[in-house]
């Protein structure tokens, strides 16, 4: 008679019942990243504003920037500060690119206009803050041209800047017409979208039936 050898299985959830080998030895004090001087960082900042504010006198504490929209379908509806003016705004505002720098104008040669609107809106930027400069002339017995006259040197001075535009231009509360409601606008952009397309087929088309009929009537 042979004997029978009994084992006794292990549980299914075995695995999840090992214990981590946890390494609680690492030196973490010295990585640990402290910021105790922030209010005397502060106090370094606000005198170094103090003190910058102090050395430009009159100038505005801040350079002129464009409104711009910002990126992507997310973020566009806001208006905040650009890099620089395009050219394009500058010279239909009539402000060279030389004279931008020199009088705190942010110029940037690599930026393009995408719209009409916005185009607009920063060439009225740019004429409000020429119509409120006053450029004091660097010797006060010489001036140059360019520099601003005796009677606008003594002009209250700002150092605020232009504020940016509305992001929205709001619109009063009015009934909407019979035109509005019967207007289809996702059909009228899947029509403008596909004459769009087809345009330059439906062009080469035509210019090959013209052909035909001027080669029917020889």
């Amino acid at each position: 008679m042979g004997t029978r050898i009994i084992g006794i299985g292990l549980p299914d959830d075995f695995k999840t019942q090992v214990l981590h080998a946890n390494h609680f030895r690492k030196d973490w004090q010295r990585r640990v990243r402290t910021w105790f001087d922030q209010p005397g960082r502060k106090l370094r900042r606000r005198t170094a504003r103090k003190t910058k504010a102090a050395t430009l006198g009159v100038r505005p504490l801040t350079l002129l920037r464009p409104a711009v929209r910002a990126q992507t379908v997310r973020y566009n509806r806001k208006v905040r500060e650009g890099r620089g003016f395009t050219l394009a705004e500058l010279k239909e505002a009539g402000i060279g690119r030389k004279e931008a720098r020199g009088v705190g104008i942010v110029v940037d040669h690599r930026r393009r206009n995408l719209s009409e609107e916005g185009k607009k809106v920063n060439v009225e930027r740019l004429q409000a803050y020429k119509a409120r400069l006053i450029v004091f002339p660097r010797k006060a017995g010489k001036p140059k041209k360019g520099d601003s006259s005796a009677e606008d040197l003594k002009a209250a001075t700002t150092r605020a800047p232009i504020a940016l535009p509305p992001s929205v231009a709001l619109e009063a509360p009015r009934k909407i017409t019979a035109e509005e409601k019967e207007f289809q606008a996702f059909r009228t952009l899947r029509i403008a979208r596909a004459n769009q397309r087809h345009e330059g087929a439906r062009k080469a088309r035509a210019a090959k039936k013209d052909e035909e009929e001027a080669a029917k009537k020889k």
